[in-house]
């Protein structure tokens, strides 16, 4: 969906489906203890850093800053977020209103 940035410098996937909305992003080498997941005043912020020290020839460190607005029709205090294997998956459910289905008003 729109509401997401356009930024492609990492692999990144929005789904939609009845529950809300599902965003993956590929993250190599991130994990629970280097990356930072918050919301403030309907902002979601994804901050993360990490460091490869393997020997002096293949150093390697790199950080990841994001932010995205949170849509509307979303519960923000139901967002969820958990990270396997470098890819962060943060759910988005719908709020209460989003979820109720349509009805026929009699006149």
């Amino acid at each position: 969906p729109y509401f997401f940035d356009e930024d492609k410098s990492y692999s990144e996937r929005v789904v939609q489906n009845d529950e809300g909305y599902i965003m993956e992003s590929y993250l190599p080498g991130m994990n629970k203890k280097n990356l930072n997941v918050e919301i403030d005043d309907s902002i979601l912020s994804i901050v993360g850093k990490y460091e490869s020290k393997n020997d002096v020839m293949s150093d390697m460190s790199y950080t990841y800053s994001k932010k995205y607005k949170v849509p509307i029709d979303v519960d923000q205090s139901q967002i969820s977020a958990d990270i396997k294997d470098g890819i962060l998956r943060i759910k988005f459910p719908y709020s209460e209103i989003k979820k109720k289905k349509k009805r026929v008003v009699s006149l």
